[in-house]
């Protein structure tokens, strides 16, 4: 494609946009400029005139097609915010004859030194039409990036078709290493894209490996070790018979992420049919014979492969041949039993035909068996009762961890994530979205109680209560408890940052565990936060689980969820790990902020966790702003200054000055935010503060904010 025809094509792709930039660093583009302007096309040379021909385009030039030729090379990152015509660069086009640069235009990717050398190490590979096609889920703006193209890359040399997850593209991975051709052949394009020691770290990552290169012979080791811990995991301690014992995963962390990536293996429509070969032929050494007779065929596995299953049901046959009389049949679930149009029940060893009591009873003993609380479904709510772009938030996270689905619309990710069944909206999805779940699931509030001192008595500092969904009560909250325990900017090296006078991620991870583990569908369900001038208690109505106690706590256990689907969309939102880890990591937090570890105490189904030395601000500095505040509004009116002032507005301009001395400085539109009141309402107050004095704007208007004034603070004492 010539030059004039390139430049054509690009002014064709959209009619509004008639100018075409180019910049010429070494000047050798000149000779194609007489080619263009006979083409119809107005060729500018560029040179500083820059005021004059930004005139000339927006007015006298208006919507003719022209072509910007820059006699000097593009400016860098940082010199092009200063170049004049900026904006008019942003708006139109650009051409670009090297392959980094139209593929980056091509594609609409940030034009950063990142991305430049990103595109020109990988452009062998970038450069085919079928692996763009195969990329087209990371090639825009708000997906490109390093980790998302070595991802990608992986995806494509996997032969996976399209970019996908970490955990598919290692079942692939182990599913290609039946075929030793093949496997050799994905390893030799990985080993080229430098690629293959980023695919080992996720297998050594993943069980607790430290294999040096990714070849056959330690793809072979790795999946014996797939097996064998997926087949033991829920053997605790492996027997000292057992001779493939040396292979057992010990944390629980590491359980927990091997039998995530087995979950996604077995539910991945390519790839769950290959388990059994890999397992077969990589691993054949890890006889599934031998497991069974070491623990017995009656002991629970973690996967049964189609030789166990066979082997098991050989014997129940030989053992309901051999005694018929005493073989036994496991209870069923789905009763009551029904034959020929007759309902039975057991009663002890006697079968007999059921009464209509009786019926009604084990009728709502099914329901009750097969619905788990988070999957009934909420009476009377449809898609306008949710919150749509808090959905939209948690699809976009959610596709950071499979790029496989692609949702057409909010209510089909809902479906997916078993938080729509059966067209129903559960009780889960109403936690998790509603725009006023409280309506439905009443006993789902949140509540902040703030005493004054260090016992809980009749008096509050703060008595809220919070009736939003998971992700705005999380919000408020901890925007609650920056009002309330403060925070201070601090100076590290030439820096000033802001630092939070509480551990601010085991405070977070602790109540993401309340919420999450909490018993919903209890009707005396409750969570209360408690602040007192000594500590911060979280008390949650749903105890441990599974006989847990609370030194297990204190160590790694596995992660026994009693909403496991609140918990899901927790996780894809990064707001907790799925392993079991949350409690250690809070702990490691709290002795890395200077704080005391948390305590946990369980009685009754109700898990109490404080935070020793977690406390308010206000002893002694509440009662001193509601005494100073009280008295300037008493000398205002008395001087003419103002008129008089309800409790109300009263209320507002106390919280407003508490709040002004927690930040120190603060603008009127975070006040507004923080304090989740009208920015109009509060606006008149602090035009009241200003007024009496109380407070004053410092700094420029655009960087300034409100303080409370010296006078204030020396005649009030606060």
């Amino acid at each position: 494609m010539g030059i004039v025809e390139k430049i054509k094509n690009i002014l064709g792709q959209d009619k509004r946009k008639n100018l075409v930039f180019y910049f010429d660093a070494d000047g050798s583009f000149k000779d194609e400029l007489q080619e263009i302007e006979a083409s119809g096309i107005q060729v500018i040379p560029v040179a500083q005139n820059y005021f004059e021909l930004k005139y000339q385009l927006e007015m006298e030039l208006k919507g003719k097609e022209i072509f910007l030729y820059h006699p000097f090379p593009k400016p860098n990152e940082k010199e092009i915010k200063k170049y004049p015509l900026l904006d008019l660069l942003k708006a139109n086009h650009e051409l670009r004859l090297d392959f980094v640069s139209e593929f980056i235009s091509e594609h609409g990717l940030l034009d950063t030194s990142e991305n430049n050398r990103l595109v020109k190490r990988y452009e062998k590979v970038l450069k085919t039409k079928t692996n763009q096609k195969k990329l087209a889920r990371i090639l825009d703006s708000s997906h490109f990036n390093k980790g998302n193209l070595k991802l990608g890359l992986i995806s494509i040399t996997l032969d996976v078709h399209s970019v996908a997850d970490k955990n598919s593209c290692m079942g692939k991975c182990l599913t290609l290493a039946t075929d030793e051709k093949a496997f050799n052949k994905a390893v030799k394009s990985l080993v080229e894209l430098e690629l293959d020691q980023e695919v080992m770290g996720w297998f050594n990552f993943l069980l607790d490996t430290n294999c040096q290169d990714l070849n056959r012979e330690n793809i072979v080791e790795l999946a014996r070790k797939v097996k064998y811990n997926v087949l033991t995991a829920l053997i605790d301690k492996p027997l000292k018979t057992d001779s493939y014992n040396k292979l057992k995963l010990q944390r629980s962390a590491d359980i927990n992420r091997l039998q995530s990536f087995f979950q996604d293996w077995e539910n991945h429509p390519n790839l769950k049919d290959q388990i059994e070969p890999v397992f077969n032929q990589l691993a054949a050494d890890i006889k599934t014979s031998n497991l069974m007779a070491w623990y017995g065929s009656d002991h629970e596995f973690g996967y049964y492969s189609e030789d166990m299953l066979t082997s098991m049901i050989r014997e129940l046959y030989k053992t309901a041949l051999e005694n018929p009389v005493k073989t036994s049949v496991w209870e069923g679930s789905n009763k009551p039993y029904y034959f020929k149009n007759t309902i039975y029940v057991r009663q002890g060893s006697q079968t007999r035909t059921s009464s209509g009591k009786s019926i009604s009873a084990l009728l709502d003993q099914q329901v009750e068996s097969e619905q788990r609380w988070e999957r009934r479904s909420v009476l009377g709510a449809y898609l306008d009762d949710l919150d749509l772009r808090e959905i939209e938030n948690s699809i976009r996270a959610y596709k950071n961890y499979s790029f496989n689905d692609n949702f057409t619309s909010p209510e089909q990710f809902l479906i997916s994530r078993g938080l729509i069944v059966n067209g129903n909206i559960t009780n889960a999805c109403m936690v998790l979205f509603g725009k006023n779940p409280t309506q439905f699931i009443p006993q789902s509030i949140i509540k902040l109680v703030v005493h004054p001192g260090s016992k809980s008595g009749d008096s509050f500092k703060e008595n809220k209560i919070y009736k939003g969904n998971l992700f705005k009560n999380v919000k408020e909250i901890f925007s609650d408890f920056d009002i309330h325990i403060g925070k201070e900017n601090v100076i590290e090296g030439a820096l000033r940052k802001e630092k939070k006078l509480y551990p601010e991620k085991a405070l977070r991870e602790g109540l993401l565990n309340a919420i999450v583990h909490r018993e919903y569908g209890a009707i005396q369900s409750f969570l209360v936060i408690e602040l007192f001038s000594n500590r911060l208690v979280i008390s949650n109505y749903g105890g441990l689980l599974n006989n847990m106690t609370v030194s297990d706590l204190k160590s790694e256990h596995n992660s026994i969820l009693r909403n496991p689907d609140i918990a899901q969309m927790c996780y894809y939102n990064r707001l907790i790990e799925m392993l079991g880890t949350g409690t250690l990591r809070m702990i490691r937090n709290c002795k890395e902020e200077g704080f005391k570890i948390p305590r946990w105490k369980n009685t009754n189904n109700i898990l109490e966790l404080s935070f020793p030395d977690v406390k308010h601000q206000y002893e002694g500095i509440t009662e001193g702003i509601t005494e100073g505040i009280t008295k300037v509004i008493d000398e205002g009116i008395s001087e003419g200054l103002i008129e008089g002032i309800t409790d109300g507005v009263k209320e507002s301009m106390i919280q407003i000055v508490s709040l002004i001395l927690t930040e120190k400085s603060i603008r009127a539109s975070e006040i507004a935010e923080k304090l989740d009141k009208p920015y109009k309402t509060l606006e008149r107050h602090i035009s009241l503060l200003k007024q009496l004095g109380v407070i004053e704007y410092i700094g420029s208007k655009r960087a300034g904010g409100y303080k409370v004034s010296e006078r204030f603070i020396t005649k009030r004492g606060v």
